[in-house]
């Protein structure tokens, strides 16, 4: 089982917002908001191998990733972001399976731990 504070730390997201604890709480739920949206539009996107839609979208998790202390789900963002439309099928699914993965932690935990 992942530590929770590999899904979502909350010092990382406070270093990222200047120690705003209400500002992080707000963009964490703001994220937690989308990330519904986010895992339907990567699942279609990449069934129907539409890689400039795919890398929009994880382009767009990544850059929230800067400020809600998501370390597991921004590694694999990051690491995916930008090679999308380089990498083979073979590579693509398991990395999105990857990314899918986190986000769905991050919509369990639903909040940082205490």
């Amino acid at each position: 089982m992942t530590n929770s504070s590999s899904i979502l730390d909350f010092q990382l997201a406070l270093d990222a917002v200047n120690g705003n604890a209400n500002l992080a709480r707000d963009l964490l739920t703001t994220l937690i908001s989308q990330l519904d949206d986010y895992q339907i539009k990567i699942t279609d996107f990449h069934h129907a191998d539409d890689r400039k839609q795919l890398q929009d979208t994880i382009h767009k998790i990544n850059g929230a990733m800067r400020y809600v202390g998501a370390p597991m789900l921004a590694e694999k963002v990051a690491s995916l972001d930008g090679q999308i439309e380089a990498i083979s099928a073979d590579l693509l699914a398991p990395q999105i399976s990857e990314v899918l993965v986190e986000i769905n932690n991050i919509i369990e935990l639903g909040r940082y731990p205490e």
